[in-house]
């Protein structure tokens, strides 16, 4: 859990102001025992900037000692990015890039998949979207860590198991029928049903004024919803 920022008084102020411009964050939190949160919400609050020298000290290659890879490699899994850049003093962009560099990976889409799971999803890919079929996976096979389509999308990538077009426009139209998970959605969409308040907003783009006045001419409406249709089937003849 992030923690609150500390209220930093008249004195902490000064300090930071004296300090922020020409000192690199690390030395500031060495110094003061304040963490990165609190620097960076103190720093805006004041408005103040750093340096261009500082800057420049500042993207210079940090030092990872042996006891920061350690400690790093200890918690990686027990602590977010952020709570481990505050407790290592260092930015948060230094501390996923060495943790990438180690090899280190909160999100592994290449576990835990065993035999029965994999022949599941080659059985199914085809019939299922990757979101039902995480949601099917963690029913059958339950884990801490929830299934999620990412890890779906990245084994049929790695298993050569693309959808044709025509599969994909048959998984999509299941859903949108009635009890699917998306017919609620395509049921209240004024783009495809063309509600009167939609059509209006067409015929007058941005100004509500005009569009309310148009609301009390039916007909007119009447008139642009046909036209939107006739367009339509054209282009579907055209696509066809």
């Amino acid at each position: 859990m992030r923690r609150s920022p500390i209220i930093f008084t008249p004195e902490m102020d000064a300090l930071l102001i004296s300090l922020y411009p020409d000192t690199p964050n690390q030395v500031i939190m060495e110094q003061t025992g304040w963490t990165t949160s609190n620097i960076k919400y103190a720093c805006k609050r004041l408005g103040l900037k750093k340096t261009r020298d500082c800057k420049a000290k500042m993207a210079n290659v940090t030092d990872w000692t042996e006891e920061r890879i350690t400690f790093l490699k200890a918690n990686f899994f027990q602590k977010t990015n952020q709570e481990l850049a505050e407790a290592l003093g260092l930015r948060l962009t230094v501390v996923r890039n060495k943790a990438r560099e180690l090899g280190l990976k909160k999100f592994d889409p290449d576990m835990p998949w065993n035999d029965e799971q994999t022949a599941y999803l080659v059985a199914n890919y085809r019939t299922m979207g990757d979101v039902e079929l995480a949601e099917n996976l963690q029913k059958n096979w339950p884990r801490k860590r929830l299934w999620t389509k990412k890890h779906i999308n990245k084994k049929r990538y790695l298993l050569g198991l693309h959808r044709t077009k025509a599969e994909i426009e048959k998984i999509i139209w299941a859903h949108v029928q009635p009890g699917g998970r998306s017919y609620t959605i395509i049921r209240n969409s004024s783009s495809k049903n063309l509600h009167d308040s939609y059509v209006a907003s067409l015929i007058a783009w941005r100004d509500k004024d005009l569009q309310r006045e148009i609301m009390k001419y039916p007909e007119l409406i009447e008139l642009k919803r046909q036209e939107i249709l006739l367009s339509r089937s054209i282009k579907e003849v055209k696509n066809a």
